[in-house]
């Protein structure tokens, strides 16, 4: 968030149901089937999706179809951060993914520590 940019966070109905129902079945998964109490330091965290009227978030307030972000103009992009993720739940959780509405999403675990979805 930025004065030029005061809102990043915003999607579309449908990429937010999308989310939301990927972070929910993180939580059943991983934790309310066993029993226990979900740490928030181990909750889906999701950054970078688009401005509200349109356009890419970008810090230095310019257009550019290239670089970082491109997709991240009409709503249906987010990062969805994978760093405090274990490892060992990575395949679990691109299937939940994919489960919940982003088929096509991009592995950006190992070169930017997340998941590019595409709703």
């Amino acid at each position: 968030v930025t004065a030029t940019h005061p809102d990043n966070w915003w999607v579309t109905a449908t990429a937010q149901a999308g989310m939301q129902a990927i972070a929910l079945a993180y939580k059943q998964q991983f934790y309310d089937s066993l029993g226990i109490t979900q740490p928030s330091n181990d909750r889906i965290g999701y950054n970078d999706a688009s401005v509200p009227l349109g356009g890419k978030f970008d810090l230095a307030s310019a257009w550019s179809n290239s670089g970082s972000h491109n997709e991240h103009r009409t709503g249906v992009n987010d990062d969805m951060w994978s760093g405090n993720i274990d490892p060992s739940r990575h395949a679990a959780v691109e299937q939940m993914i994919i489960n919940n509405g982003s088929p096509n999403f991009l592995d950006e675990v190992a070169s930017a520590a997340h998941w590019h979805l595409r709703f």
